[in-house]
């Protein structure tokens, strides 16, 4: 028996179809907003949906959905920092100064050319002279390319040598590289190829999306860099997805600052509180959407999950044992169906309660051996010493602490309210001031390790 869930708990896994047809426009609470054609910074923990969001932004910006009156490009930024992030000890942040100009200069070519390559599946194939001409607005004079089947070789070529620079630089520590691109300026030239490949695109508003999804921590070399990107005013727009606490600088490397709520608007994802009707009723569609997407297409959750009247049984309850994160459901659902299989389960349908009770208890200790959030949790009972010191009331609650084992609180001692508050902090990506009140985390005055 196959397991239906395996294949589709992570977004950043998922083919570009796959993920435009399990996308749930209702369990996005920020999709209205998004698809606005200006900067935005999307907040959000660990499986909160800022993938599938930005997928779906680049599944209607593809060439085929031009009536959205966009193109898009997608950039996974986490892989192309991880790249050079090995070769700079212990961080980036912590090397010399002509390290971490060489690390922002080799990150920024890399980024343009990963760029450019997207941009090149989006120009159309017909008339080759023409492509030739906008492609060399774009690219240095020496690259002497004329189409798109050339573009994608020279790109792979130029991060190849980027890559063997690095390599050798990291050893000899000859910092020799000679950039290639200035990315902004790159960037900012993408939008008049496209209106004269598409003349048909609205020349008042952004025709160019730029999605860049993280999903591991960016070095702040890195933030400098994508700052870079984020000012108004230009005829593209940056859809940024980053995870709670982990973009530390608002700042480009020479020091310009990105001004919030006029540069880029930020967007915040959070896991509800309490898991409301209509909430399970969008997980329902995600979980049934996903079985559809398997080839189940008649099969849904209450003949999969069916409630047995104990703990941990149902649907209802595997939601809530999720704490209303997609991801961990669909982790958790794929949890369910393998014990199952183990227990010699011939179908999906009609899994017994003490299969789901003893699934979701297994899944809910490996989860927190296995969650990366582990020590965010750890940390919010450490700062919990931090709240007898809170500010006076309507000022933002900021801290600067790096914690070490024997500072944590035990784990059963989380006194309310002031748990709960800086618990929701770190889920969410907002502070909450001693007036009860919402702070967006950029007035937060602080910076978390």
């Amino acid at each position: 028996m196959k397991n239906p869930f395996h294949a589709i708990r992570k977004a950043d896994d998922l083919t570009q179809d796959d993920a435009a047809k399990l996308f749930v426009p209702e369990a996005s609470p920020i999709w209205e907003n998004i698809q606005a054609s200006i900067n935005h910074l999307i907040v959000g923990p660990r499986g909160a949906g800022k993938t599938m969001v930005l997928r779906q932004l680049h599944h209607q910006g593809t060439p085929s959905k031009c009536p959205h009156g966009y193109f898009s490009i997608y950039v996974q930024i986490s892989r192309i920092s991880d790249i050079f992030r090995s070769l700079f000890t212990p961080h980036p942040e912590e090397s010399t100064s002509d390290e971490v100009r060489h690390y922002r200069l080799v990150f920024s070519d890399y980024l343009c050319i990963e760029v450019l390559r997207e941009f090149a599946k989006i120009l159309p194939y017909g008339n080759q002279r023409s492509v030739a001409k906008q492609l060399s607005r774009l690219l240095p004079p020496s690259a002497g390319i004329s189409t798109t089947d050339e573009l994608e070789d020279w790109c792979s070529e130029k991060q190849q040598t980027i890559e063997q620079s690095t390599h050798r630089w990291s050893i000899d520590r000859a910092c020799d590289w000679i950039p290639l691109f200035d990315l902004p300026a790159t960037v900012e030239r993408i939008p008049g190829v496209l209106r004269a490949q598409f003349p048909d695109l609205n020349p008042s508003s952004p025709c160019l999306y730029l999605l860049l999804d993280e999903s591991s921590p960016i070095p702040e070399a890195c933030q400098q860099v994508l700052n870079r990107l984020l000012h108004r005013g230009r005829p593209y727009c940056v859809k940024l997805a980053v995870r709670p606490y982990e973009w530390t600088t608002l700042r480009t490397h020479t020091g310009a600052q990105i001004e919030i709520d006029t540069d880029v608007k930020p967007l915040y994802i959070q896991y509800p509180d309490e898991l409301s009707d209509e909430h399970v009723d969008h997980m329902k569609t995600v979980v049934e959407r996903t079985l559809e997407v398997a080839g189940e297409k008649d099969l849904d959750v209450a003949s999969v999950f069916p409630d047995g009247g104990q703990a941990y049984t149902g649907f209802p309850a595997i939601c809530a044992a999720s704490s209303g994160n997609l991801q961990n459901l669909l982790t958790l659902c794929s949890c369910v169906v393998a014990t199952a299989i183990e227990k010699g389960a011939q179908s999906v349908t009609n899994i017994s309660p003490e299969t789901q009770h003893e699934a979701v208890v297994r899944y809910s200790k490996d989860y927190e051996e296995r969650n990366p959030y582990e020590e965010s949790r750890l940390l919010c009972q450490a700062l919990l010493r931090k709240v007898k010191s809170m500010p006076t009331p309507n000022q933002a609650i900021g801290f600067q602490y790096r914690h070490a084992e024997g500072d944590l609180i035990p784990y059963d001692y989380i006194p309310k309210p002031e748990g709960q508050l800086i618990k929701t902090a770190f889920s969410a990506g907002f502070i909450r001031n001693t007036d009860r009140q919402l702070v967006p985390l950029f007035e937060v005055p602080a910076r978390f390790y």
